[in-house]
């Protein structure tokens, strides 16, 4: 089995993606080819911290940066790194991230690759809208963009804090954009006047509608909701909102970092019909001892009515739950794919802080059902005392495409990243009919 393979950064610095908080599609693939978006560079040094376009023309094996020299610099400030998203629209990949006065916020910086040159264009930047921090005493600012249609998008992102009974309350914002002007940025509804902050997690769309999911503190760090909006295919009327789930393992308070265990949400065929479909971490007793991951799912349409499938169950601290062990995971630490009818929900896990090699783990859904394998290890950090940190994928033609980033323990700013391939061809009962190309790497090594 080839995989996994490792990504070399262009530089001796490593890799990360969306350290504080940000969301997005930073992997997929277009054409035959792979794409990863990964950032990269010294965090401590003004204008060394890129986006580098990673590039695969051989399923993953080998990769390499494109018009890496031209590649758009990330504001950066000690705490606020790596505040970027990425998504797709046919040839181009767009690239938004925060810009930066010193430690302020003062607008959105957006530049377009072009995946029909492999080419950077001049980076735009924009006075509004303006991103803010979620809370008070934190530097996360959370930047997802809605891809609806063809130069038809609508950016997620945490924008201005409402002052109620004298604390500042992150709220959660969407501003159309058609990849030249934004339009007015709008507050998702039932926000305002709440003594709550929200922090966005994942946005999506599906016949041109959008659906935004964010979770709040109004629960605390335990037992937190997963709110759900949609947006109508008129651009400017609101579903109902609703709560998806109301016991993820860890939310966020006003003073902390928001954790949000979730995955991005897709758009997957399940049970022979199109659904939405979230996965997250769940408490499951008021002890918070037992824990779950479950797949959120529901039929297409502006107001989903939402059930839940276990994908994996256990006690905390157990292989079989994400656990990062570091707060450069967050929030990215668990990621859902799918493929011709199959699911795989992969996770983050260290035994313990560093002591021991970590774990990037899995189970499966096969042949488009809600019935889960037991969990097990896809890979292993290639260097020993890497701890598995984040993790993002993309829906393949022929399988689920991975990226897996751990943390050096010498150097906190420095991740290796690895790709891993997990075949899903078309299914027929159990088996799996995937071509040979994607079944053998170099030297005749082949999956088994």
């Amino acid at each position: 089995m080839p995989y996994p393979v490792d990504i070399p950064p262009p530089t001796s610095k490593g890799f990360s993606i969306g350290l504080n908080g940000t969301r997005g599609r930073y992997t997929f693939q277009h054409g035959s080819d792979f794409y990863a978006f990964l950032c990269q560079d010294d965090t401590s040094v003004a204008g060394t911290l890129k986006v580098q376009a990673m590039k695969s023309t051989n399923l993953g094996l080998t990769w390499a940066a494109m018009d890496s020299s031209n590649a758009p610099a990330v504001d950066t400030h000690t705490g606020i790194a790596d505040s970027y998203t990425v998504s797709v629209d046919s040839d181009t990949a767009w690239v938004l991230s925060v810009r930066l006065s010193v430690a302020t916020p003062i607008g959105i910086k957006v530049t377009a690759f072009d995946l029909s040159t492999d080419l950077w264009a001049v980076p735009s930047n924009y006075s509004s809208p303006v991103p803010d921090f979620i809370n008070n005493g934190t530097s996360q600012t959370v930047l997802s963009l809605c891809v609806v249609g063809a130069n038809d998008y609508q950016l997620m992102y945490s924008g201005p804090r409402e002052n109620v009974s004298g604390v500042d309350c992150g709220r959660v914002y969407i501003a159309a954009f058609d990849g030249t002007t934004f339009g007015t940025s709008v507050e998702l509804p039932d926000q305002a006047g709440n003594l709550i902050s929200y922090g966005g997690m994942s946005c999506i769309a599906e016949n041109s509608r959008c659906h935004f999911f964010y979770i709040s503190t109004e629960s605390g760090t335990i037992g937190a909701p997963l709110y759900h909006v949609g947006l109508d295919t008129d651009g400017t009327t609101f579903g109902t909102t609703a709560k998806v789930t109301d016991d993820l393992y860890w939310g966020f308070s006003h003073s902390s970092t928001l954790v949000g265990q979730t995955s991005e949400a897709i758009i997957a065929n399940i049970a022979a019909a199109d659904r939405l479909a979230i996965a997250a971490e769940i408490n499951d007793n008021s002890g918070s001892t037992s824990q779950s991951l479950r797949v959120f799912y529901s039929a297409l349409g502006l107001n989903p009515t939402w059930s839940n499938t276990i994908a994996s169950q256990g006690v905390d601290g157990g292989p079989e739950l994400p656990r990062p062990d570091n707060a450069l995971v967050i929030p990215a630490f668990m990621t859902l794919g799918y493929a011709n009818g199959n699911l795989i929900l992969i996770w983050t896990w260290q035994a313990n802080s560093f002591t021991t090699p970590g774990d990037f783990n899995y189970t499966k859904s096969l042949s488009g059902s809600f019935s889960w394998s037991a969990y097990a290890t896809l890979f292993q950090p290639s260097i020993a005392d890497n701890t598995p940190t984040q993790m993002t994928s993309f829906d393949g033609t022929a399988g689920v495409g991975i990226v897996g980033l751990s943390l050096n323990t010498s150097a906190d700013s420095e991740f290796l990243a690895q790709f891993y391939f997990v075949p899903f061809g078309r299914t027929v009962g159990n088996f799996w009919s995937v071509p040979n190309a994607m079944l053998c790497g170099h030297g005749g090594n082949c999956w088994t």
